[in-house]
């Protein structure tokens, strides 16, 4: 299907999903405006932008959410109106329906994942559908990808064959009508054959001319009191999934194992954890260690938590190096009402970058106040400071009121890219 045709179903979805709502009776929602600007060079003009978020409940089990956005045409001052620039930017519109046993999703923005091998954390505007009964579970997608209008059409089933075995597949194609259509599919179980031990696996592949595969192992238990994990996954450099191409899925031509265990001896949490990773495409691999504590030790009101993570790096065709990060964190709850917390954090690459980070969290009865600095410095001395913060105040049980600034301060060797960057916004929400 050419890109035009599937614009035009963007366009079509987003006139249904209007008449729909204009058919269906409100009853109650919630109604979130918001202005932010930002300021990235001391000579570059200053914007002013605004989004405007409606949700409410228009039947028993359905929900309608919509979001506009616009920018101001000049920032206001005493000589001047605050003008809004026209038309507006429809955002999201979208319509959630849940009956129990059955459900789904039709709207211009559906943000899904189905596992981190087809389909992770990626915006769609079509239709969703899933089926939940005492043994089976089933998620229909057919949609647009917002990018590049393709069309999508993705199905996941998970069956439980008895309480100790569980199967399940997926299909996914990208691109419907076109004539390199991608299509990626796998299977998956999970096998219980002892009450304390949990046995994984999946394994996928797609359609490409030279085809590749991801295979993924998993098992944990629990002994003595001590949890247990391993991880064992080899993908293939040729395997690709368009749809979860992220740095939080997989990564093409890496395998390897992450061991890990966690138990607690009497208030004192202890984990550690150990993996090993080749990765061919980037000719080098990566070795992995840390351990974390946590303890209360205040009950209830105090607790503290420390931790620390070395990466070896064993490169081919680059310098090898390590780098390792200390962290340490604290949560201090005085009254249901009142909580503090902070952190802070030490990192070292090599001899490449230095980070040292410090976040804080008050919460004081209706009142939230965020705040965090980070400081950051590579071997060419470029250095790099972050600070922030975030106030928000709950005025009465449908009101409350945001407030947020940032700001980024990055001083180069070379003083003419040096730069700063300002980010403000504030926000009003009103529920009825």
């Amino acid at each position: 299907m050419k890109p035009q045709l599937n614009r035009a179903f963007i366009q079509a979805l987003t006139i249904t999903l209007i008449v729909v709502v204009s058919i269906l009776p409100a009853h109650a929602g919630v109604i979130t405006g918001s202005t932010s600007s930002e300021e990235f060079q001391a000579n570059r003009d200053f914007a002013q932008r605004y989004n405007l978020v409606f949700d409410t409940n228009l039947a028993e089990g359905v929900l309608l959410q919509a979001e506009v956005s616009g920018e101001f045409s000049q920032v206001p001052s005493p000589e001047t109106q605050l003008t809004a620039s026209i038309p507006l930017n429809l955002e999201r519109l979208e319509l959630l329906v849940d009956q129990g046993t059955w459900g789904g999703r039709l709207g211009n923005r559906i943000r899904t994942t189905l596992d981190k091998y087809t389909i992770y954390d990626q915006e769609f505007a079509g239709v969703e559908a899933q089926v939940v009964t005492d043994n089976l579970g089933a998620t229909l997608l057919l949609g647009a990808e917002l990018e590049n209008s393709s069309l999508v059409a993705a199905i996941n089933s998970q069956y439980q064959l008895n309480p100790k075995l569980q199967i399940g597949g997926t299909v996914v194609a990208l691109g419907l009508g076109e004539v390199d259509t991608q299509t990626v599919y796998g299977i998956n179980s999970y096998f219980t054959p002892l009450p304390s031990l949990v046995i994984g696996a999946q394994y996928f592949q797609n359609n490409e001319l030279v085809g590749g595969s991801a295979l993924e192992i998993v098992a944990w238990t629990q002994l003595a009191g001590v949890t247990l994990r391993a991880d064992l996954a080899q993908v293939d450099p040729n395997y690709v999934a368009p749809l979860a191409n992220s740095a939080e899925t997989y990564i093409s031509g890496a395998k390897g194992y992450t061991l890990s265990a966690g138990t607690t001896i009497g208030s004192l949490g202890l984990s550690a954890e150990y993996s090993t990773h080749d990765y061919e495409a980037a000719a080098e691999k990566r070795v992995t260690k840390g351990v974390s504590a946590a303890l209360p030790l205040i009950p209830q009101h105090l607790e503290v938590e420390a931790n620390y993570r070395l990466v070896d790096v064993d490169a081919l065709y680059s310098p090898s190096y390590a780098s390792s990060t200390v962290g340490l964190g604290s949560k201090l709850t005085l009254t249901d009402q009142i909580t503090l917390k902070a952190g802070y954090e030490v990192g070292k690459e090599g001899d490449r970058t230095t980070k040292q980070s410090v976040t804080a969290d008050l919460k004081l009865h209706q009142t939230n106040v965020t705040a965090g600095y980070l400081y950051k410095e590579d071997a060419l001395r470029q250095i790099q400071q972050e600070a922030g913060m975030e106030f928000g105040y709950q005025i009465n049980d449908y009101t409350r009121v945001t407030a947020k600034y940032r700001l980024i301060n990055f001083d180069n060797i070379d003083d003419s890219m040096d730069f700063k960057e300002n980010f403000t916004g504030a926000e009003l929400k009103l529920q009825f």
